[in-house]
């Protein structure tokens, strides 16, 4: 049997007690455990022991994320049974593909969103200087316009120039 950490162990009796319509057997199936070790971790957890003691390191928990996202790729595209006879095979358990993938989508979706905010900020600032531009110039156009007005009433009031 592969060892498991305590966080995996806590997550199958989760399962476990969470009563979702699926027996200890077809859990520890799932799972590539025995049904006496869950049994064992359930009576432990009960009594409010820690799990720490069943759990030692395991290969499949240093594993680099490229070699995780291998595993998620080999196996997208295979049924259930599949998935159980791959993990036996690189001694992984399937719950950890879920959480690996789990992981994936939510670093996608953060750096979804950093890009996004980033993206947010530029236009933002693009937005605040266009303004100022076009507040700019339409105090100069109000200038001039009002110009040509002290202009006109000048020439009414006083007659054209001689100069031009």
């Amino acid at each position: 049997m592969n060892n498991l950490s305590s966080d995996n162990i806590e997550a199958i009796i989760q399962k476990v007690l969470s009563k979702d319509g699926r027996t200890v057997k077809e859990i520890a199936i799932s799972n590539n455990i025995s049904e006496s070790t869950i049994y064992k971790w359930l009576k432990r957890y009960r009594d409010g022991g820690t799990i720490n003691k069943f759990v030692r390191k395991h290969k499949s928990h240093n594993l680099t994320p490229s070699e995780q996202f291998q595993h998620l790729v080999a196996t997208s595209s295979l049924d259930e049974a599949a998935v159980g006879v791959y993990c036996r095979k690189h001694g992984l358990f399937s719950f950890q593909l879920k959480q690996w993938e789990e992981t994936f989508v939510s670093q996608k979706l953060d750096e979804q969103k950093q890009e996004i905010s980033a993206e947010l900020k530029i236009l933002r600032e693009e937005n605040k200087q266009l303004k100022r531009e076009v507040r700019r110039k339409d105090t100069a156009l109000s200038e001039v316009v009002a110009l040509l007005v002290l202009k006109k009433k000048a020439d009414l009031i006083w007659g054209e120039s001689e100069d031009v």
